[in-house]
């Protein structure tokens, strides 16, 4: 069978997601040409210096920090996206002068690493049809950890021809691939992901402190529990950074971007007719983390 062409590849948001996915994807797929943007123009060339060995060794792979969106959509077949915010993402896709799908080329293939509201991300679906170029919403999960080695589960909605087309370079970025439907299908997954990873996180905080107060032994707990039905992987994470009193946001997801998630699910629950008493009570307790400035 004749080997697949290999695609040029954009990226957009070298955060502490984005750096590493980044960094994967030029090593383990090697795309002839990369460019890569950042609001920041310094960490875009930082990156490539970084890259200066890697480069020499592979002199069929070119890398380039573009100080302008309008590279990428000249010379990418597929451009990646992972920024913190919505209103960063609607600007990368959706601005009438630099935005990635007003200046995508047919058949180009654009894909949101970002979690956004599912509105938006049909929105940008519909655009990018328009212009005949093909939009998916792909929300990670794993942290900045998962994204350095490359074990993210990655939710993906959007036709199965751009996911087809697509799959090697998710397989070099992720372990877990799930086609979850249409245009916002994967959006809507990460939010359900994000209503358990919230409500898992305060409530494993919750336990910790309560085992705390009745004075059984750190160790011991989160031992007992990880083979006991009280187990969740948030547990498991928390339970790790209490022991190592590692509060920092650098190394793991800062309580700010669970509480941004947490407010996009807010507009989401609000739509629906159920009841949700937990997610109410959880975003309080991020609301007052927030409050007490511990968001970073």
């Amino acid at each position: 069978t004749m080997e697949k062409k290999l695609l040029s590849i954009g990226f957009v948001g070298l955060g502490r997601m984005g750096y590493h996915i980044c960094h994967n994807l030029l090593h383990k797929y090697k795309p002839p040409s990369m460019y890569v943007y950042n609001r920041t123009f310094s960490k875009s060339s930082s990156f490539v210096d970084s890259q200066h060995q890697f480069l020499s060794q592979h002199p069929n792979t070119s890398l380039t920090a573009a100080d302008q969106l309008s590279q990428l959509s000249q010379h990418c077949d597929v451009i990646f996206t992972c920024l913190t915010d919505i209103p960063a993402s609607e600007s990368v896709f959706l601005d009438p002068k630099s935005g990635l799908i007003p200046n995508s080329k047919p058949r180009q293939i654009l894909i949101d690493l970002s979690t956004v509201t599912p509105d938006l991300s049909i929105n940008c679906y519909n655009q990018s049809k328009d212009r005949n170029c093909l939009f998916l919403d792909s929300p990670i999960s794993g942290g900045p950890e998962g994204a350095e080695l490359a074990t993210l589960s990655i939710m993906i909605g959007g036709d199965k021809e751009a996911v087809e087309e697509t799959m090697p370079m998710f397989k070099v970025i992720g372990k877990n691939m799930y086609h979850a439907g249409g245009a916002s299908a994967g959006t809507k997954m990460k939010l359900v992901n994000q209503y358990l990873t919230g409500i898992h996180t305060v409530a494993a905080c919750e336990a910790l402190n309560l085992a705390e107060n009745l004075g059984l032994e750190n160790t011991m707990v989160e031992n007992m529990i990880k083979e006991s039905y009280g187990y969740s992987k948030m547990f498991e994470r928390t339970a790790k950074r209490v022991r190592e009193k590692n509060f920092s946001g650098e190394t793991g997801g800062p309580i700010m971007l669970i509480h941004k998630d947490f407010g996009i699910l807010q507009d989401v629950v609000r739509k629906e007719d159920g009841r949700y008493p937990v997610y109410e009570e959880t975003k309080k307790v991020l609301d007052e983390s927030m409050k007490a400035e511990m968001g970073q």
